[in-house]
């Protein structure tokens, strides 16, 4: 009876180790919303009508094809990015993604892509390692107009970027990185003001502070290139703040910071466990004769 028990547990044991894994590989996929509102992907984002919540940290990309929809990360990570972009480069007959919101989320190592539509939030967002140099931005607004990124903490490798044709964008109210954490290429009005640039105080020392407004009497130069006729076209924040701006979601979810994946059960974790039940019962069940 103890050969017995031994060899029982000795493949449970086995099974475990062969499901671990199995377990990992559930990270692989995309994550999709599709045009009809179901997720394909993972089990770890929650629907409630138009509202898609973070229920764990997740290790993916999320590509959005259904618009009108809010992306809540309830202070979760996301290690991957969003793409709103829908293939329209690609599949020319693909309407464009408007009207999303992204708020309560840390994306780490890359960001938010966009190709045509707009109306998009972008709030109470924390941008880590959506490298520049990598070819990335933590947003890129690729032709898309109207968009409104506020309450956003963006890192060092960080940046936004408005480019071919998009217009009437505002991003306000956000902790930007120095050396240009906002880049406009071939675009048109954008509205960049009341943020707090990290190299405020380095960059203009003589500021000071416009009565207790929080706001410094120096503007500060974000980016500049040739205007084509020996000019400079000028790029300013007019109301850059003294100070940090407070995110709520920095105060919510720390934890979330390291962006772990969370397993998720499927077949391929379920079925060698169904197998070692069958195997345990079946010796219990028909005990060898002595």
């Amino acid at each position: 009876m103890n050969k017995r028990l031994a060899l029982v547990v000795s493949l449970i044991f086995l099974m475990a180790i062969v499901s671990i894994p199995l377990i990992k590989a559930q990270s692989t996929a995309n994550i999709v919303i599709n045009p009809d509102g179901s997720v394909a992907g993972t089990y770890s984002i929650q629907q409630v009508g138009n509202t898609y919540t973070l229920t764990a940290n997740i290790s993916e990309n999320i590509q959005v094809e259904k618009s009108n929809i809010v992306i809540d990360g309830a202070g979760y990570a996301l290690d991957g990015g969003i793409d709103l972009s829908n293939n329209i480069q690609h599949e020319y007959n693909n309407p464009a993604i408007t009207n999303v919101t992204v708020e309560n989320m840390y994306l780490k190592n890359a960001g938010i892509n966009t190709n045509g539509g707009g109306n998009n939030i972008f709030y109470d967002d924390y941008f880590v390692n959506c490298s520049r140099d990598e070819g990335g931005f933590a947003i890129f607004l690729l032709g898309c107009s109207y968009n409104n990124i506020s309450y956003c903490t963006f890192d060092d490798e960080s940046i936004v970027s408005m480019d071919y044709g998009g217009n009437y964008n505002i991003v306000t109210e956000c902790n930007l990185p120095a050396d240009g954490g906002v880049l406009v290429w071939l675009s048109g009005y954008e509205t960049v003001d009341r943020n707090y640039w990290s190299d405020y105080s380095t960059k203009y020392p003589n500021a000071t502070e416009v009565g207790q407004s929080g706001v410094g009497n120096q503007p500060y130069v974000y980016y500049s290139l040739p205007d084509g006729t020996n000019g400079t076209i000028v790029y300013q924040d007019n109301y850059p703040l003294m100070k940090p701006v407070t995110i709520p979601l920095e105060d919510s979810n720390p934890s979330s910071t390291s962006a772990s994946p969370v397993p998720e059960l499927s077949w391929l974790v379920i079925l060698p466990l169904l197998l070692s039940v069958f195997c345990v019962a079946g010796m219990v069940r028909h005990p060898k004769n002595r």
